[in-house]
C-alpha cells in the first residue's frame, strides 16, 4: 500500500512538473516568436523612417542646387563676366553643399566659380541621365582638377556641382546603408546616384516594397513626385544580432510567465483538491454538522418546522460556507452523498419529534439527487425506519438546478406519488412559469431573501413579490418566506397570504440539534419574536 502511494505522489509530481515545463517552454516560444514580429516590424518601419530621411535630405540639396541655378540664369550679368564670376563665387561661399557653379554653351563649359573663364572651352560629356529638363552627371570629372569628380547637375546653361561626399554624410551609419537612385518615370530609366550596388532592379526599387534578397533586407522608398529614390538596407545577421538580446529577454519572460501561470493552476488545482478530499473524508467520518432554522407559521406565530442546513468546517476548523462546498461537491459528482448524509443525520436528531405529524422538516436536495436512482429508496428507509409520515418531509430544489425538465418532472411525480412534499427553492431567482409550476406539481414556494429584502424599501424588485404570491394563490401553493428580519416585512406577508410561513433573523439564526429541540419541545407561541431571537442567539 506504501508502494502503491509513493508511485502516486511520483505521478503528481511529475505531472506537476510537467505542466510546468510545458507552460514554461510554451510561454518562452510565445514570447520569442512575438517579439522576434514584433521587432522584425519595427526594423521594417525604421528602414523606411532612414529611407524617408535621405529621400528629405535629397530633396533639400535638389532644392539648394535649383536656387543657385536659377539665381545665377536670372543674374542679369554679362555671361562669364568678372562680376558674374563673383557673383558665382559668393553663391558657392555661402553653400552648405555646392562646390562650385559654372556657365556652359553648346555643350562646353565657358566658365565656372572655381576656374574662372576658360580659355578653351571644355565640351562636357552626355548626361548619365535627363529628368524634367534637368541634366544629370553622378561622377564626372572636374577641370578643378584631373583628379577630382563631383555629382554635377544642369539647366538651361548653369551647371551645379556637388561634392559625392555629401552624400555620404547623409546616409544612416552601419549596420544600416542606404542607396540612393534618380529616376525618370516619363521615360522609366533609373541610375545610382550614390551608395553601394544593390541587388534589386528598377521595378523592384520603383514599387517601394520591402524585399528580402541574400540574407539582406531592403526597403525602398520612391515618392511620386521626386526625382530621387532611396533603398535603405541591413544585413539579416547584423539585425538578428542586433535584437538577440531583447529576444532572449522577452523569452526569459515568456518562460516565468507560463511557469508562473503553471503555479497558479497548480496552487488553484491542489487547493481544490485538498478541499475536495478535506470534503469527502468529513462525510465518510460523519464530519458534517447540522444546524436547523425555525419555520413559522405567520398567522397564528406558531413554530410550524424546521430547515436542516449543512455546516462544515475543513481540516483547520475554519468553516466553509455552503454556496462553496456544494457546488464543490456538484461539480465533482458527489453530492448526492451530502444529501445522505444530512437527510440521516436530520432523521437521527429530530425523527422522534415528526412522528406526530405537528411539525415538518425540509432537506435541500440537487437535481443529482433527483437522477440517482437510489435516492427514493435510501429516503423510504431511513423514514420507514423512524416511523415517520412521508407528508412530514420536505424535500427542497431550487428552479435553476432543474434544466432537464423531463427527468425532473418524472423524478418528483415519484417522490410525490410516495407522498413527500416537494418545495421550490429561492423562487423568483430562475425561470419557472405558471404552467411550468403546474405540470411540476409542487406544494410549496419558498421565496428568495432577495425579494424579502425589497419590501419597505419602494425598489422595482418588490414588483415582483405580488406576482409570485398571486401566482401562488392561483395554484394554491403555499409560501414559504425566506430572509424575514424586520416586523414589517412579516407583517406584509401575513397580510398579503393567508396560511404563508416565514424563516429568518426575525424568529431565530440556524441552531445546533440541542437548542432546536428545546424550542421545538416547548412549542409556545412565537409572537413575541424578540425573546424568541434572544434564545436562539444565545445558543
Amino acid at each position: 500500500m506504501r508502494v502503491k502511494t509513493v508511485a502516486w505522489l511520483s505521478r503528481e509530481s511529475a505531472g506537476r512538473l510537467m505542466l510546468l515545463a510545458v507552460l514554461g517552454i510554451c510561454g518562452g516560444i510565445l514570447a520569442y516568436s512575438i517579439a522576434r514580429i514584433v521587432l522584425f516590424q519595427t526594423e521594417r518601419s525604421e528602414l523606411e523612417h532612414s529611407a524617408q530621411i535621405s529621400v528629405e535630405n535629397a530633396g533639400r540639396l535638389g532644392a539648394e542646387s535649383f536656387a543657385a541655378m536659377e539665381a545665377v540664369a536670372k543674374d542679369g550679368l554679362p555671361l562669364c563676366s568678372d562680376r558674374e564670376i563673383a557673383f558665382m563665387r559668393n553663391l558657392v561661399f555661402n553653400s552648405l553643399h555646392i562646390r562650385d557653379v559654372g556657365r556652359s554653351r553648346d555643350g562646353k563649359v565657358d566658365c565656372s566659380a572655381g576656374v574662372g573663364r576658360v580659355s578653351s572651352p571644355a565640351r562636357i560629356g552626355p548626361p548619365d541621365i535627363a529628368i524634367r529638363g534637368v541634366q544629370f552627371w553622378t561622377s564626372t570629372g572636374l577641370m578643378i582638377s584631373s583628379e577630382a569628380h563631383g555629382f554635377v547637375l544642369e539647366r538651361d546653361g548653369v551647371s551645379v556641382v556637388l561634392n559625392p561626399e555629401t552624400f555620404k554624410t547623409m546616409e544612416e551609419p552601419p549596420p544600416r546603408y542606404v542607396t540612393g537612385f534618380l529616376y525618370d518615370r516619363s521615360r522609366d530609366l533609373m541610375v545610382r546616384r550614390s551608395g553601394n550596388v544593390i541587388p534589386l532592379n528598377k521595378e523592384e526599387i520603383a514599387a517601394g516594397r520591402f524585399v528580402e534578397r541574400q540574407g539582406v533586407y531592403y526597403q525602398p522608398l520612391c515618392p511620386e513626385r521626386s526625382m530621387a529614390c532611396m533603398v535603405a538596407y541591413e544585413a539579416r545577421t547584423d539585425f538578428l544580432a542586433k535584437i538577440r538580446p531583447v529576444s532572449v529577454a522577452w523569452a526569459l519572460a515568456g518562460v516565468l510567465t507560463g511557469m508562473l501561470l503553471g503555479f497558479m493552476i497548480i496552487f488553484a488545482a491542489l487547493r481544490r483538491r485538498t478541499m475536495e478530499s478535506q470534503l469527502r473524508r468529513a462525510i465518510r467520518r460523519g464530519g458534517l454538522d447540522l444546524a436547523y432554522q425555525p419555520i413559522v407559521d405567520l398567522d397564528s406565530g406558531m413554530m410550524a418546522g424546521v430547515e436542516a442546513l449543512a455546516r462544515w468546517s475543513n481540516d483547520d476548523g475554519e468553516p466553509v460556507a455552503p454556496d462553496v462546498f456544494v457546488p464543490l461537491a456538484e461539480s465533482k459528482g458527489f453530492v448526492t452523498e451530502i444529501t445522505r448524509s444530512v437527510m440521516r443525520c436530520a432523521i437521527k436528531d429530530l425523527g422522534d419529534l415528526l412522528v406526530d405529524g405537528d411539525l415538518r422538516m425540509s432537506v435541500n436536495i440537487t437535481a443529482q439527487d433527483l437522477m440517482d436512482p437510489g435516492f427514493l429508496a435510501e429516503l423510504e428507509r431511513c423514514v420507514s425506519a423512524a416511523g415517520i409520515l412521508p407528508g412530514a418531509i420536505g424535500l427542497e430544489l431550487t428552479e435553476r438546478s432543474m434544466v432537464d425538465y423531463g427527468a425532473a418532472t418524472e423524478a418528483l411525480a415519484q417522490l410525490k406519488v410516495a407522498g413527500y412534499r416537494v418545495y421550490i427553492d429561492d423562487f423568483g431567482t430562475g425561470y419557472s412559469s405558471l404552467a411550468y409550476l403546474h405540470r411540476l406539481g409542487v406544494d410549496a414556494l419558498k421565496i428568495d431573501q432577495a425579494f424579502t429584502q425589497t419590501i419597505g424599501t419602494g425598489a422595482v424588485t418588490a414588483s415582483v413579490v405580488p406576482q409570485i404570491l398571486d401566482m401562488a394563490r392561483q395554484l394554491d401553493l403555499l409560501v414559504v418566506v425566506e430572509g424575514i428580519e424586520t416586523e414589517e416585512q412579516a407583517e406584509y406577508f401575513r397580510q398579503s397570504k393567508a396560511g404563508s410561513l416565514g424563516q429568518g433573523w426575525l424568529f431565530g439564526r440556524a441552531l445546533p440539534v440541542e437548542e432546536i429541540r428545546k424550542l421545538i419541545q416547548q412549542r409556545s407561541s412565537m409572537r413575541h419574536y424578540e425573546s424568541l431571537a434572544g434564545t436562539a442567539n444565545r445558543g
